[in-house]
């Protein structure tokens, strides 16, 4: 295979450990790792970063992920503007230029890196939950507020938002603060999972068997990725959604380092005191994970077998949460209400 191991080698070993902590383990670290850290002396017109990062790929996924990668390190959100309300020149080569852009210049950028080398790739326009969202929120005789894009590889459409991917903001004061951090999931994400996010003007492009309303977007509830993170389907989830059989509310997810698989879980964030529950996870490291009943309950631990974690236990009224024991502390991964 052609990688370029030495080429590697002398590129990370002179990366910080902060900076190579931000390179995902996966089936796209040495993709990751060269399109993160690509020189900042590159040409900044497109045909040449294209040039640079296809020089180290083999296949039109690893063209396709190469181009997220280098668009979400490499372009950092326009707070400034985005805070004033100041529109700004959003072409590639500008973009390419300040290394500054809002959601239209990362699409137009991811496009022309993808066409650059070889992909067919479209920027798409429509709505998202996402910085500006609140609950309840209607799109219905708006302008469009999102862009994003798809690529085709061995002839399937993936879904990309190299926007969402570069970091995220906060509300501090009424004013977006903006943090940088890449952001793996949003490449190739699940068009049943990129649905309760992202709804597109040009519905063909929701890349779902049917194709759903505006309202019913507006409708939706906002499933955020921790969920889906964790193992729990987007298909499932949407087709509930559709069929009108969704439970409200869902189970609580929060964000975890950690690489794990929660089988069979519940899908009702609330579950009936006096029944049992029999939850298994598959993790690949060794952690302490840990169920409890409520503040001030004793945890009960999963038993541990090779990858796979079991609890089979009553619920108590009250809550349970299931988390990783980092010596006296719950770090939460997962809670339901009991009642």
């Amino acid at each position: 295979m052609k990688h370029y191991f030495l080429f590697l080698f002398s590129l990370l070993s002179g990366i910080t450990a902060s900076a190579s902590d931000t390179i995902p383990a996966g089936p796209f670290h040495y993709i990751d790792s060269i399109a993160a850290h690509a020189p900042d002396t590159l040409t900044p017109e497109p045909k040449y970063i294209a040039a640079y990062l296809k020089k180290y790929c083999e296949t039109d996924m690893d063209r396709a992920r190469a181009a997220y990668t280098w668009t979400a390190t490499h372009i950092a959100y326009d707070v400034e503007s985005y805070n004033a309300g100041r529109k700004t020149d959003q072409s590639c080569d500008r973009v390419l230029q300040r290394g500054l852009a809002v959601c239209q210049g990362f699409a137009n950028v991811y496009q022309m890196l993808c066409t650059y080398m070889g992909l067919e790739a479209a920027v798409i326009h429509g709505f998202s939950k996402g910085y500006s969202y609140e609950e309840g929120d209607q799109f219905e005789g708006r302008k469009t507020n999102h862009a994003w894009n798809a690529v085709r590889v061995d002839g399937r459409w993936l879904l990309i938002d190299a926007t969402w991917g570069s970091g995220f903001g906060r509300k501090v004061e009424g004013r977006m603060e903006g943090h940088r951090r890449f952001e793996p999931y949003w490449f190739d994400t699940d068009p049943y999972e990129f649905a309760f996010a992202h709804y597109s003007s040009d519905t063909q492009w929701l890349l779902l068997p049917a194709r759903i309303s505006l309202r019913q977007f507006e409708d939706m509830p906002r499933v955020r990725p921790t969920l889906f993170k964790l193992g729990f389907s987007g298909r499932v989830i949407y087709e509930q959604y559709m069929a009108g059989t969704l439970p409200d509310p869902l189970p609580t997810a929060y964000a975890t380092r950690h690489r794990m698989r929660l089988v069979d879980f519940p899908l009702s964030g609330t579950l009936r005191a006096g029944s049992h529950a029999d939850l298994t996870i598959v993790c690949d490291e060794d952690l302490k994970i840990l169920a409890v009943a409520e503040r001030g309950a004793h945890p009960v631990a999963f038993v541990h077998t090779g990858n796979v974690y079991r609890l089979s236990a009553p619920l108590m009224r009250g809550s349970l949460k299931i988390g990783i024991g980092v010596g006296k502390k719950l770090q939460p991964v997962l809670a339901y209400i009991v009642k």
